[in-house]
This record gives structure tokens, sequence and C-alpha cells, in this order.
């Protein structure tokens, strides 16, 4: 009998077949992101066309990778400036690692229908084309030989791409379920059609997932527009991440924005504003060149909201400052390798917060795609533009990654929704028992006035107890006439008085604004009273006001009396007596008290209601931005007597007149008799300027670092 061996020619395609299964019948090793990218995405477009994915590029994406990496995540948003390969890195590589690694059907979320075949030509075909996986795209049907990509495309190897848009009917969004969703411009989702009875057609998209539970994925990315957009709240919801790098000079790690971008406010030409602008390091105020740039932003370290970076750890944290390398564009490599300069593990202070959503931010700052200069010209071509408006929404939106009408440091923990929901105890007209003082201030405007109502608590916290407008009704009076008439219906309103300890209570103090038009009909109401109602005027070096505040030394026949940072003047012109205010200092004041926790001594707090019902409210004392700006000793009439940082708040909402208030009702808290003990010592909740001012290095120029403006 023949003995059959392995050898044989006739045995050996078996054998080939049987190996061939047992490897096929082992679960497939599935690389994580950020290995995937490297090795498989290549830049479709652009001046590195071609070229493979570099972490080291835009070090941002090491960040996100990393978050998607290590699985604590199942939502993920993602914003930055435009041409920051925003949508490659958090949008299209995700999409392309499940359809090729994890092999699993995608959603992709359009605006609308007229974005699909653009989206697919432009964006996701390039992409698939420069990779290996070409191979893998139709030979027929939909999205073939360059064909309209249609609803949905089948790949090869089996796997649908399904394309769902913000437009049609519910339906539309609701024909298939998918565990990964990636949606680019989720902004303009964010909406509810007057026939849709399923939420938002973003929520739609997502109820697409939620058969998954835990396991699904969600990926979504977009440019900026308000505090009150998708975009923003979604990011103040979830992790609020934002990258910190180690100072090339001092060591420190911070995180810049906006109001650390210098060198371009005084340039004279745009060739000036190229070369003067600079990113200054917030602890030592030395001017960053690009390549200290690109050293420290290489070096990025994620901090969550809660969360900073208070030294780092290592053979070299203790040690001098690391110099960054002499040229270049940062470290070469990809995750995982070390900076041969490394300055050790940064050491993070605070818990990360309990969330299932990866929301990341970076700015121009961290856009190692374009160089400080560039920015610079844009700020410089913005500053002078005649839409001022339109201008200043595209530096926020295309620059900087930050809301339009507020201010990124500020909304970093205060937003329109978390402003609503500072409730307290109290419904509306009612003073809390511990009640010290009781503040009534109005703002007099053309055709709305508004006023605040606040009660001011033995802590020091103020509570919002009632709020409302009066119509200025200059049409049919004449102007000089409806001012009167709404100084006096403001007058009825607080001697009606509200319920402290079952009793009417009427405000201790009351403050009139008398800047603008007006301002006699205001200083005649107030003579009227015999001062019951006072006038106020507010100073600072926001565009608002004529000059900034200048606090007097000393009373006498002028200065009646002084305050923090107010005094009550007697002007000869019109025999009155007003009380003029620092805007600035005051605005400063208020913010904090809405920074404060509500728990804590200091924190606002509103009456008792649905939080939607302050939403008008809270866009008020969000519509101005803080910025600090640098005054030199040479600058004495635009600010201090000394030279040094100063805040000064910049109006991005016209619609400011309760947040106006608000700042009134502080000062006159004060005025009233009101302390905050812990205001002036550690931990109110405020910001504070923290930065030096620029220090001369040997050797480098300083043009450009001033920051006031002429």
């Amino acid at each position: 009998m023949a003995v059959m061996v392995w050898t044989e020619p006739r045995v050996r395609p078996a054998l080939e077949e049987l190996l061939w299964m047992l490897g096929e019948a082992r679960s497939r090793a599935r690389r994580p992101l950020s290995r995937f990218m490297v090795e498989e995405v290549r830049l479709p477009t652009g001046p590195m066309a071609g070229e493979p994915y570099n972490l080291a590029t835009q070090p941002y994406s090491r960040l996100f990778c990393a978050a998607v990496d290590s699985g604590r995540y199942t939502d993920f948003l993602s914003t930055g400036p435009t041409q920051s390969g925003k949508t490659l890195t958090t949008a299209l590589g995700p999409m392309a690692w499940h359809l090729f690694e994890w092999q699993e059907p995608v959603i992709f979320g359009l605006p609308n229908d007229d974005m699909r075949r653009d989206k697919w030509e432009d964006d996701v075909l390039p992409m698939i084309e420069a990779t290996r996986y070409r191979e893998l795209l139709p030979t027929r049907g939909p999205g073939s030989r360059g064909g309209d990509p249609g609803a949905r495309i089948r790949f090869s190897h089996g796997v649908v791409v399904r394309f769902m848009t913000g437009g049609g009917a519910d339906k539309s969004r609701a024909g298939k379920t998918a565990r990964v969703l990636v949606a680019t411009e989720v902004e303009a989702f964010d909406l509810v059609k007057s026939t849709s009875a399923e939420g938002t057609q973003i929520e739609q998209l997502e109820a697409r997932t939620h058969a998954f539970g835990s396991r699904a994925r969600k990926y979504k990315e977009c440019t900026v527009t308000t505090s009150t957009g998708y975009v923003w709240r979604k990011y103040a919801a979830g992790s609020m991440t934002r990258p910190w790098y180690p100072c090339a000079h001092c060591g420190t790690w911070v995180s810049l924005d906006r109001e650390n971008f210098h060198g371009w406010q005084e340039a004279e030409t745009e060739v000036d504003a190229f070369s003067n602008a600079r990113l200054v390091c917030t602890a030592c105020g030395v001017l960053w060149t690009d390549d200290e740039r690109r050293w420290s932003v290489g070096q990025m370290a994620a901090v969550h909201r809660g969360q900073r970076i208070v030294e780092a750890s290592g053979p070299t944290a203790s040690g001098p400052p690391i110099p960054p390398p002499a040229s270049g564009g940062g470290w070469e490599g990809n995750l995982g390798q070390e900076c041969p300069r490394s300055l050790g593990v940064p050491v993070i202070e605070g818990d990360a917060p309990k969330t299932f959503s990866f929301t990341l931010r970076w700015n121009g700052a961290e856009n190692l795609l374009m160089d400080q200069g560039q920015i610079g010209v844009a700020e410089w071509q913005s500053a002078r533009a005649e839409k001022a408006d339109e201008a200043e929404r595209a530096m926020c939106q295309f620059y900087w990654a930050r809301a339009i009408d507020d201010d990124t440091e500020n909304s970093v923990d205060l937003t329109v929704q978390s402003l609503t929901e500072r409730l307290g105890d109290w419904v509306r007209g009612v003073c809390p028992a511990d009640t010290m003082c009781v503040t009534a201030t109005l703002d007099m405007g053309k055709h709305v006035a508004h006023w605040l109502v606040l009660a001011w608590r033995e802590d020091g916290s103020p509570h919002v107890v009632d709020y409302g407008t009066i119509t200025v009704r200059w049409r049919e009076l004449g102007l000089e006439n409806a001012i009167t008439s709404a100084c006096w219906e403001f007058a009825e309103i607080c001697e009606a008085g509200w319920l402290h300890e079952n009793q009417s209570r009427v405000p201790d103090v009351r403050w009139i604004d008398s800047g603008g038009e007006w301002a006699k009909q205001v200083y005649d109401f107030c003579k009227t009273t015999n001062y019951a109602y006072r006038p106020m005027k507010g100073f600072g070096a926001s565009q608002d006001f004529e000059k900034s505040y200048m606090q007097p030394k000393s009373t006498g026949s002028t200065v009646l009396h002084i305050g923090e940072q107010y005094h009550v003047a007697f002007v000869a012109e019109t025999g009155v007596r007003l009380i003029e205010v620092n805007a600035d200092y005051w605005k400063s004041y208020a913010y904090r008290r809405l920074m404060t926790p509500v728990e804590k001594p200091g924190g606002l707090t509103l009456y008792r209601t649905l939080s939607r019902d302050h939403r008008a409210f809270a866009l008020h004392l969000l519509a101005e931005r803080r910025e600090l700006e640098w005054v030199p000793e040479t600058a004495r009439s635009l600010g201090p007597r000394k030279g040094g940082w100063r805040e000064r708040w910049v109006k991005v909402n016209r619609n400011n007149h309760w947040g106006d208030t608000f700042y009134m009702g502080c000062a006159a808290a004060h005025h009233g008799g009101v302390r905050l003990e812990i205001d002036s010592a550690e931990g109110d909740g405020g910001p504070r300027p923290v930065v030096a001012p620029p220090r001369r290095v040997a050797g480098r120029k300083r043009r450009g670092v001033v920051m006031y403006r002429k």
C-alpha cells in the first residue's frame, strides 16, 4: 500500500488551504487609530499631497487619536481653525478606520444634499484614492467611475457608507442603523423643523446609533459660531480639552489664546504686522519665535475641564529651561516617540471630568500649518475692515476657534446654559431671609430701558430677585418726556417693593445710568427725588466710554465721597451729584460672581423658574468679552498711572443692557455697605491678570509689544 506524504504535489494545495483557514479563523488584530493614520493615510491635497500622515505635523492630532484609542469616550467633538486638518483628522480618518480596519458600516452626516456629492468628490474620494484601499472602491453603481454617490456606497469588501443629510423628512434619517456616526458641519444640524416630532436633526442622526449602547461611536466636527450654538454647547458640556505646552524659555506649562497674541496692533503696514506678530508667554512675558512656538506646541499635553498643569516631573523638570531647536518645524516622529529634549512628564492637577464626551478645541496658537506672521496680517486687516462685525466673526471662527459672542477664557466654565441653571430657592419677587441690602439699577435706552433688582445676602452673594424692561415711548412723547416718564415708571416699580420676610421691602440703593443724550432728564429726575435715585456714569477703556476712570485721591468741594473704584462728584455745570464708576473694574467683579459656584460666598443665583426663562437675561450677561492689554508708563492717559496689564471689556453683542445693570448693582451694593471679604483673598472664582509685562531679552527686538490702541 502506498504511503501518502505531505510533500506530494497533490497534497500541498490542501495543506495550504488548511493553513489559510486556520489563519483566518483567528480574530484579526485591529490597529489603534493613531497607528492606522500613520501607516495608511496619505495627505490627499495641498502642498504636502501624497505624503504620509504625520502626527507631528499638527500635534493636536496626537491628543485626538489618544482619546479615541483610550476607549473611555463614545462621543467626540472637535473644533479648530479652518485649514488646520480638522476634517481629515477628526472625521475622514476615523471614517476610513472603521470602514477598512474594523470593516463595519458608517453613517456619514452632511447638512444638505448639495454637499453630498461635493464632500464625496472633494474630500472622501481623494482621501481613499491616496491609500491602498482604493482597490475597494466600487466599480459599478453609486460612486463608481466618478459618478454620483447617491444615498450610499458599497465597497468591494461589502461595507457600506450611508449618507444622511439635514434635509428631507424625519424618515430620511431613520432608514439606517450603525455603530458609527461621522458628521461634518454639525452646527447646521442643530435645528428643529416645524414639521418634526423627533428633536433636532443631529439628535435624529445620533439616534441611529442607540441600538449599540456604549459601543456606539460618534465623531463630529465643525467650526465655532456663537456661545449658544451646538458646537460651543457640546464643547462646554464635554471634557473641554485644551492643549497645554511648555514655554521654551521658562519651562512653565501654558495654554495660549488670542489675548496672548501681540505685536500686530501698532504695526503701520501689513509687513510690520507680519514681522512683529508673536505669542507671549503668560508666565515670563517673552515673545516666541516661530521655531520656539513649534517646539513648545510639539510637546503639548491634553488638559481637561477643571485641570491644569502645575509642573513637570522627570530628570530635567527642576533644571534650567531647555532650549528649543535652532531651526525646523518641531520634532519629527509619531506617537510614542519621545522628544530628545523632553521636559519630563507633566503633572496635571485636578480630576478628569466624568463624561463620555471628548470635546477638543485648538486655536491659531496651536495651528502649525500657519505662521504667526500670517495670523498677524489677518488681525491687522480685520482691525481696519469696513465691516468690522463680519471681520471679527471671521477672526473668531477661522483663526481662533472661539465663540463669536463670548470670550474663550470667560466661557470655559461659563455658558448660557450654565447661567440659566444657577437657580436659587426663592421664586420671583422674593428676597432671601438673610438679605442685608437690596439694589435696583436702571440702564436707560432710547427705545427700551432695562432694570434689575438684586438682593445681597450676608455672605456677599447676589440673588436676582426680579428684572424687566420699560418701553421708552419717544415717538409718542418726544425723547425728553419719554426718558422722564421711564424714570418715574422705574420709581413706581421700586416703590411697590419686593417681598422680604412677609413684608414689602423697597430697594436700599437705586441707581440710574445717565450716560447718553438723556443725561439732563435723568439728572432732573434724581434731583426731584432728593437723590433717593442716584445718577451714575461709567468710565473705562472699553469702546462705549469716552475716557478711562481716574480714581481721585482726596475729597473736597468737587469730590464728595470716594469708594472702591467709584466716587461721588459734584458737577458744577449741572449742579448734580454724580456717581462716577470704574466700569471695567466692576464688570470684572460682576464676572467673578458668575464664575463663583452658587454654593460658595459671592456666587450669583437667579429666582427659581424654568431655566429657559432666563435665557435672554443670560445672553446679556455674556455679551462682553474680557481682554488684557499692556499699558506702558508713557501711556498714562490711556490707563493706569503706572504701566501694567489692564482689563478691558469688548462688546461682542449689542444687547448687553442687563449686563450693565448687573455691574452697576455690584458697585451700588458696595456703596450700600456690602462687602465680600474673600474677593481680595484667594479663590473667589474670578480670573486675574496673571501675566508679567513683556521683558527685554538680550539680542532680540521687542517691537510691537504694546497692546493699547491710540
